[in-house]
This record gives C-alpha cells, sequence and structure tokens, in this order.
C-alpha cells in the first residue's frame, strides 16, 4: 500500500471532517496527517483498528507461549502434543464456564472433544488452517484447528505440536490476553 495518497495536512481534515470519515469507512485506508509539513498522526477506521489490536493481542499471547515452551512450562498429552501452561489454564477455564452456566456434563463433553482436536494433532498436524490475523501478516509458523466455536492454535517444531492458545473463537484476544497477565 502506498500511503503518499493518503497524506492530508491537519487544516484538510479540521475543514473536511465529514467527508474524511465517510472515506475513512468506505475505503478502510488509513489517512496520515501532517502539521507543518510533518507527518504528526495517523487516522483509521474502528473496525481496522480493532482488527490491528485483536492481531496484536493473539502476536503478544503466542510470545507467552514461546516464553512457556523455551522455559519448559509445557504438559505433554498424547504422543507429541504438548499444552502450554496458558493453554491449559484456557481448557480449564472454558470448562469452568460451561460448567457454571450450563452442566457439567456438557463441559466434560466439550473438554473430551477439545483434548480430542488436540490428540489428533500428533497424526496430522499440518494439517490446520493458518490463523487468518496472522496470514495476512505473512505469518505461517502457527496453525489452528477447530472445535466450533473453540479454535486451538498451535506451532510444529521438529517433531513436537505446541499448543498455545484454546479459545472460543467469539472471543477477543484483548480479553484472553488481559486473563492469561493478570491470572484472572
Amino acid at each position: 500500500m502506498r500511503y503518499s495518497s493518503q497524506v492530508k495536512p491537519i487544516s484538510y481534515i479540521k475543514a473536511n471532517a465529514a467527508e474524511v470519515l465517510t472515506e475513512l469507512g468506505e475505503q478502510r485506508q488509513p489517512i496520515i496527517i501532517t502539521q507543518n509539513g510533518e507527518a504528526k498522526a495517523v487516522l483509521q477506521d474502528v473496525a481496522s483498528y480493532e482488527e490491528t489490536q485483536e492481531t496484536l493481542a493473539l502476536l503478544k499471547i503466542l510470545a507467552l507461549g514461546h516464553q512457556e515452551v523455551a522455559a519448559g512450562k509445557v504438559k505433554p498429552i498424547a504422543y507429541e502434543a504438548l499444552l502450554t501452561e496458558g493453554a491449559e489454564q484456557d481448557l480449564e477455564a472454558i470448562h469452568d464456564y460451561i460448567a457454571d452456566f450450563d452442566c457439567v456434563s456438557n463441559a466434560n463433553y466439550v473438554l473430551d472433544q477439545l483434548m480430542e482436536a488436540v490428540k489428533s494433532l500428533s497424526r496430522h498436524p499440518e494439517r490446520g488452517s493458518y490463523p487468518r490475523e496472522l496470514s495476512a501478516l505473512g505469518i505461517r509458523e502457527y496453525r489452528q484447528t477447530f472445535f466450533k466455536p473453540y479454535r486451538v492454535i498451535y506451532r510444529v517444531i521438529d517433531t513436537s505440536v505446541f499448543i498455545y492458545v484454546v479459545a472460543d473463537g467469539r472471543r477477543d484476544m484483548q480479553t484472553l490476553l488481559a486473563r492469561r497477565f493478570l491470572g484472572m
């Protein structure tokens, strides 16, 4: 993308605010705002901003997972599939949520299905798709599989499958990241 056509002085933004906002919503291209000929800010539509924040949150979660792998904070499950501590906490949180708001038998069923999805990765780890947030950035080291609506995001390294994230696909990654940082 070429930003040169999207550079506008602050005076233009002030004089044409409604038009600029309409253009932002339709084109979803950021606008660089200048003051005295120097770039000072970037104006972006809300949907693009939210997508960027979700992608950054997912990247931060994956970085935390890398730290867990490097520190040996992984739990072996079937074969070569390994859960990071964060992914294990994700599974516990999903189970507890379903048990609290539905019933324990449904929580156990979902947990069993998610564990089966994880175990199946040891047989066919390359079958998963690339997470769209990362694929848009050209990152293809991570894959995901689903037990809808849940996403299991993992990475294959040599003969091991490291599970970094197990999350409800409808949940925003920023909330999950906050839970991981704050231990909630």
